[in-house]
């Protein structure tokens, strides 16, 4: 399994509010195995914390800490997170 790399603080900043939270599923799923507080969300993401709020329910239609128990869940069974979703992280 290849190494991804992690954009920079820098990158983060340019990148499409689409692509941040891409990017911060991705982070999640590197995370899974670990505590993961709203603070690390925030940090791996660039947003605050409404931005971060907004921006995660316009593009995966629930809240950030209900992905992450989702993609646990998910992990455990090898499951489809939302087999009608076209998107998945």
């Amino acid at each position: 399994m290849s190494k991804i790399i992690q954009p920079t603080d820098s990158q983060i900043a340019v990148m499409s509010n689409e692509q941040r939270i891409d990017h911060l599923c991705t982070w999640i799923d590197e995370h899974l195995d670990q505590r993961i507080e709203w603070s690390d969300l925030t940090h791996a993401s660039g947003l605050d914390n409404l931005a971060l709020r907004i921006l995660f329910a316009k593009y995966r239609f629930i809240p950030p800490m209900t992905w992450i128990k989702l993609r646990r869940e998910q992990s455990k069974t090898n499951e489809p997170l939302n087999p009608s979703a076209d998107q998945d992280c």
